[in-house]
């Protein structure tokens, strides 16, 4: 037992508290495990387990506590929002009371990519200040988070050392910071076009970690993402709100660069089954992403972890709808002509629009697309040179359709829609007269419909009887192509309504009669037979009479001679096992043969059945009379 423990300096990593004990004490670092945790193959890290085994060997009076040294010295409340409220009391118990390490389950590293810092870091800045404050630097929690590379007090780089974060070593060395500092260490790089976003990140880490917030469920957080993922203009066009995860994530690549984000240790490399962070961010199971990934994709959105877990879904600055921009052209055939197009523009012309309206000033073309997912060009005015190159081509009937679409960088519907709208429609182009459908549709619909109702009119002629409903059944295909479409025809051709005159009432006393002949007819048939005769029961009798236990009770009640006479039929395990016992009794004695005790409950079927041994070895007595001395068998034990 410690006869004392340094007192934790605020935002010290629980490691840097032990580490510095084991310099004030001057013992080894195995000595100090087992001084303090009772063996010494305990591992230190930013996840502890077995505090309150701890929290027993420190000197009495101490004022530590379990809730304590979690919140304010361990990386649990930068993990805990995201995690289940199943999977945060697991984790507690394994920090409390021991067990195996906590950091898979907290962390979120066992589904996703996520690489943590190999090594502790400090920040230059920090150490500076905490020599001035409290006469010696220690260890920050905030530094060690991943994704931090900055920190976010000075907004320096970190500087990492050579002291392993999670180290698979059971002994691994307990270093306090005056020490690493001897060391030294290489500064934290990371590429200079993204330092907003690396700043923000360490910024919004550092709020998670210091406010303290409770378990979310996976759902609300899905939903939230979702939500905020739409508002900065990459929903679908779904009833709720739901972000395009294959556009995010190609925007993603090409806005931050994948430098960036193998930096931030959350690069976008596919899992086995083809899917990366960004999909599994979106989804709904599948296991708990890490935090760093919902605050690189916020970020990306435009909006900070306060602004996820307060509610505030509207983007500040608010988002304009539109942008119009001179450049670059989309028409091939313009001297100013910048492919690919559409494509990516620059942050710092697009803004925060949701479209892009890009107009070219020397040929008047005009096209539109999404700001930051240009898979789709629109184009909303051709422009002078267009149109007459058009017109050109469209007079020229040696040029088919698609010839004229690749030469004017554009598909066939496109030049078809256009040409409509110029009074340029040629005959030969088949399809309607808009966009056309083929010419061909109207005749194709015609067929289906006279196909379709000669199938119906047959299927009248061989059901004459069957309602509307039996005739959907038969045909499913047929009567949904005739609703929807050949509505009136339908309804002319259909059977009429079938209306109830009055309630239908039954006849109980002749449908007790019914029933009471078809039960006694089933127990016969269960009873007889040259096979071992079943159980007799109420769900075998209902069986046979084509319908269910539970009904044929349920209706018993209107017939009480069928239900006198089925309690009398249905038998107990044991009658049931007697009623074999005689059967197989009599198949012996036809055959004349006197077996074993044992064959003799196999061939009737008593091998669970202990209670009947005692008739089971009367049974045989009486075949060895039968067999052997000619007496007959007795009344009771025939079939």
């Amino acid at each position: 037992m410690p006869a004392f423990f340094p007192e934790p300096l605020p935002d010290e990593l629980f490691y840097s508290i032990v580490a510095r004990y084991a310099t004030m004490s001057g013992l080894s670092g195995g000595r100090v495990r087992l001084d303090l945790f009772g063996h010494s193959e305990y591992r230190v890290t930013s996840l502890p387990t077995a505090l309150k085994p701890f929290l027993g060997r420190l000197p009495p009076g101490h004022p530590f506590t379990f809730r304590g040294l979690v919140e304010e010295h361990t990386s649990f409340p930068y993990h805990r929002p995201f995690l289940p409220s199943e999977r945060v009391q697991k984790v507690m118990r394994l920090m409390r009371y021991g067990g195996r390490s906590p950091g898979a389950l907290a962390t979120g590293t066992k589904n996703t990519r996520l690489r943590h810092p190999g090594t502790l870091r400090w920040c230059g800045e920090c150490v500076i200040s905490d020599q001035a404050a409290y006469g010696l630097p220690y260890w920050h929690r905030v530094h060690q988070l991943p994704g931090v590379l900055v920190c976010p007090m000075h907004r320096c780089n970190l500087t990492a050392g050579s002291t392993p974060q999670w180290s698979s070593s059971l002994l691994m060395e307990l270093v306090p910071l005056p020490e690493a500092l001897i060391r030294g260490g290489v500064p934290v790089e990371h590429p200079g076009n993204c330092a907003e976003l690396v700043h923000a990140i360490a910024a919004d880490s550092e709020w998670l970690l210091n406010h303290k917030l409770n378990s979310r469920r996976r759902r609300v957080l899905v939903n939230r993402l979702h939500g905020f993922g739409a508002a900065a203009g990459w929903a679908q066009c779904t009833a709720q709100p739901r972000a395009r995860r294959d556009a995010i994530a190609a925007a993603l690549v090409e806005r931050v660069g994948e430098e960036t984000l193998a930096a931030l240790g959350a690069p976008l490399m596919p899992r086995g089954d083809g899917k990366d962070w960004v999909w599994l961010a979106f989804r709904q199971g599948g296991g708990n992403p890490p935090p760093l990934h919902y605050l690189i994709l916020l970020q990306f959105f435009g909006f900070s972890i306060s602004d996820f877990f307060t509610g505030r879904l509207v983007p500040q600055p608010p988002m304009t709808r539109r942008v119009v921009l001179r450049g670059p052209c989309g028409n091939p055939l313009c001297n100013r002509f910048d492919p690919p197009v559409p494509r990516t523009l620059p942050s710092s012309k697009v803004g925060s629009a949701i479209r892009v309206r890009v107009e070219c000033p020397a040929c008047g073309f005009v096209y539109g697309h999404r700001a930051l997912d240009p898979l789709v060009r629109q184009i909303l005015s051709p422009g002078p040179l267009f149109e007459s190159r058009l017109r050109a081509l469209v007079t020229d009937s040696a040029n088919s359709l698609r010839k004229i679409a690749e030469e004017l960088g554009t598909t066939p519907n496109t030049v078809k829609g256009i040409a409509k709208k110029l009074g340029l429609w040629r005959s030969d182009w088949l399809g309607r007269e808009r966009f056309g459908r083929s010419a061909g549709y109207a005749a194709k619909r015609q067929k289906l419909r006279d196909d379709f109702r000669s199938r119906f009119l047959v299927l009248r002629r061989d059901y004459p009887s069957a309602t509307k409903s039996q005739l959907a059944l038969l045909n499913p295909s047929a009567t949904e192509f005739l609703r929807k479409y050949d509505r009136e025809w339908l309804a002319e051709n259909a059977p009429p309504d079938r209306r109830s005159t009055g309630r239908h009432r039954v006849g109980w006393a002749s449908r007790d009669d019914e029933v009471l002949r078809a039960a006694r007819n089933a127990v016969a048939g269960l009873v007889g037979g040259p096979a071992r005769p079943p159980r007799i029961t109420l769900h075998g009798i209902a069986s046979v009479l084509g319908t269910s236990g539970r009904m044929l009770a349920m209706r018993m009640a209107q017939m009480p001679r069928t239900r006198q006479f089925v309690e009398g039929a249905v038998e107990s395990r044991v009658a049931a096992a007697r009623r074999r016992l005689r059967w197989a009794v009599q198949q012996y004695a036809e055959e004349g043969t006197v077996p074993f005790p044992t064959n003799l409950r196999r061939r009737a079927g008593l091998l669970r059945l202990p209670q009947l041994r005692h008739e089971v070895h009367t049974a045989v007595r009486i075949l060895e009379a039968f067999v052997e001395d000619g007496e007959p068998l007795p009344p009771e034990w025939a079939c």
